[in-house]
């Protein structure tokens, strides 16, 4: 007959791997960069992410695993495969600006992309951490709408977030291939469109009205992930609708004619930056995931926000940290 271990061994047992455990979770490797770990799922309303095991999931694509958190800010990233996809519109598409076209294939590098917005949870724990103090955005808002995107949010403050998370704003080519994989789908979900699949100026569902956090009218933002129809073929949520998007690239109206198609990253200078995304002030058209603008760096206006990428410095980290090879299912 086997002899029980004593309690206070097995409380002993129990507390060692707890925190062998949270060691793993928040370890950084010799360069200071953090090392990412795995999720099942984006955290629900209040939640701290929290990963399933130190050990990396595997997945087909480079080794590399399908979903992973960012430790720095909790953000949940979602890998985007290496490959082409239709980038802009055909000329005689009814909606197409003269900045959208021609179409192009246009090849993109593996990298990967928040599952959501920045949230004003996310952004106070950036300005805490960082002592910002911003242009508009309010921390007392923040605070009454933790999972509402970050909105009046200005260019350079993005950046500021970005370098304080170890990650970068998405081109506008990696914002345009998450939102509409590659098939050259009109809208995040597919080609028709529904004003209630994303929050836009024509949404009418009582409960998403009931949900906005009011910023004209009693119209606003929605809670990150509130339209599940607002989902990209990579599952990327908030594409069509929400608020606007800080880019990386400088914006330029004829890029499309003389850009690079091999993971473009815009030109090299310019006046205001590319924005993408619809919002919940904007028609259908915004909606589109060709459809692309430009926004004053400086303007911190209640439609503009931002969503995070990281790029091969992340992936060569992530696979030089990466204990093994056995896959774990999400």
């Amino acid at each position: 007959m086997i002899k029980p271990k004593p309690v206070w061994l097995v409380i002993l047992w129990i507390m060692t791997s707890a925190l062998l455990i949270f060691s793993s979770c928040h370890a950084t490797n010799p360069a200071g960069i953090a090392t990412p770990v795995v999720t099942t799922g984006l955290p629900a309303p209040g939640e701290t992410s929290v990963s399933l095991q130190p050990a990396m999931v595997r997945d087909s694509i480079e080794g590399l695993p399908h979903q992973v958190i960012n430790p720095v800010d909790g953000g949940v990233m979602i890998l985007i495969p290496p490959g082409e996809f239709i980038m802009g519109s055909e000329p005689s598409h009814p909606d197409a600006g003269a900045n959208e076209i021609p179409p192009r294939r246009v090849y993109l590098g593996a990298y990967y992309i928040y599952k959501t917005e920045v949230t004003n949870q996310m952004f106070h724990q950036f300005a805490r951490a960082t002592g910002h103090s911003s242009v508009r955005w309010d921390p007392a808002w923040a605070l009454e709408y933790p999972r509402h995107p970050a909105t009046y949010i200005t260019y350079p403050e993005a950046e500021a977030y970005c370098r304080w998370a170890g990650v970068t704003l998405p081109t506008e080519a990696q914002w345009e291939k998450a939102a509409r994989g590659t098939d050259g789908r009109e809208y995040p979900w597919g080609n028709q469109w529904n004003p209630n699949w994303c929050n836009n100026v024509q949404t009418d569902d009582p409960q998403l009205l009931s949900m906005m956090a009011p910023i004209i009218s009693g119209r606003g933002t929605l809670p990150v992930g509130s339209v599940q129809e607002d989902r990209s073929p990579y599952g990327i949520m908030d594409m069509g609708g929400n608020i606007n998007e800080w880019c990386l690239d400088y914006y330029s109206e004829d890029y499309y004619h003389r850009g690079n198609v091999n993971n473009p990253s815009g030109p090299e200078s310019g006046m205001e930056r590319v924005i993408r995304g619809g919002s919940w002030s904007l028609p259908a058209r915004r909606s589109r995931c060709a459809s692309r603008w430009s926004g004053d760096v400086s303007s911190p206006l209640g439609e503009y926000g931002f969503r995070c990428v990281a790029g091969p410095d992340f992936i060569a980290n992530m696979k030089k940290n990466s204990p093994g090879d056995t896959p774990v299912k999400e």
